[in-house]
């Protein structure tokens, strides 16, 4: 049962890594987080660069990298942006619809096959997504809510991106991959970031363990989950990496103190969750 144990650990350092962000960018400026996050998390990555250090021949294996690294560079500021404006008990669910836009993606694009499950997933994810996003008196409910527009696109990004690293790892060792692919951000973040030294400044003298917290979660998250994908088949493991979302649900009510429409939450959460499931 080791793998489990693996699991467990991957799921609650996801959940509280998601606690972190919000708890940190409710007050701190998400481009100078967003730098942050990229440049610590690439210098831990160094390690397996150096382990596993080859450079592969050809356009497609270089394109298909800088292609990963531009996009991962747009998911990690609009994703900051998307915590500070967005309370993590909703936002956590909300951004399982990118589970939808892989379907979609890899049907379109790999040939993937369509199976009714996958079809009835896909259906329970959208309707959690009506749940969250519906709000009495609005024509539009949550959707003109900056926050949640963000996250839907931060879905839909995170889902292209799987596509675009899948293919990369034909080219790519994961490390050297995984090293570029936070470094690339780093610098592209760091021209803008320029221009918000003291916001930065702010960040690494109030929040700058926060930030390492949050790096380190991530990693055990992501090392956990290889470990535990290892172990055991993917159709065991995969359900239990997901109760990170409601980690994060039930810890952005109990920890930070979100208490709007607490039932509602928890309710889209379990139908979110279920859709994942069934399209795994």
């Amino acid at each position: 049962m080791l793998w489990l144990l693996f699991a467990v650990v991957s799921a609650i350092s996801g959940g509280a890594k998601s606690l972190v962000h919000r708890f940190v960018l409710r007050t701190e400026h998400p481009l100078a987080y967003a730098f942050f996050e990229n440049l610590f998390t690439g210098l831990l990555f160094v390690p397996l660069l150096v382990a596993e250090w080859v450079l592969p021949v050809g356009f497609a294996a270089w394109g298909l990298l800088l292609a990963g690294g531009i996009i991962w560079t747009f998911i990690t500021v609009i994703a900051a942006y998307s915590y500070k404006f967005t309370e993590v008990s909703l936002r956590d669910p909300i951004s399982q619809s990118r589970m939808i836009w892989l379907f979609v993606i890899s049907a379109l694009l790999l040939g993937e096959v369509v199976t009714g499950a996958r079809i009835a997933g896909t259906l329970l994810i959208f309707v959690s997504m009506i749940i969250l996003v519906h709000k009495h008196g609005l024509r539009f409910g949550r959707l003109s809510d900056r926050g949640v527009q963000l996250t839907l696109l931060v879905a839909f990004l995170a889902a292209f991106v799987t596509i675009v690293d899948k293919v990369a790892m034909s080219y790519w060792n994961p490390g050297v991959y995984g090293t570029f692919v936070y470094l690339i951000p780093a610098v592209l973040i760091g021209l803008f970031v320029r221009k918000e030294l003291p916001s930065a400044r702010r960040l690494v003298v109030r929040r700058g363990w926060y930030v390492i917290l949050a790096v380190v979660l991530g990693l055990v998250a992501y090392y956990s989950s290889l470990r535990a994908l290892a172990l055991a088949d993917a159709m065991v493991v995969f359900p239990i990496l997901r109760l990170s979302t409601i980690i994060a649900v039930v810890g952005g009510i109990t920890i930070l103190h979100e208490r709007k429409e607490v039932l509602l939450r928890l309710v889209a959460a379990a139908f979110a969750l279920a859709g994942v499931y069934l399209l795994v």
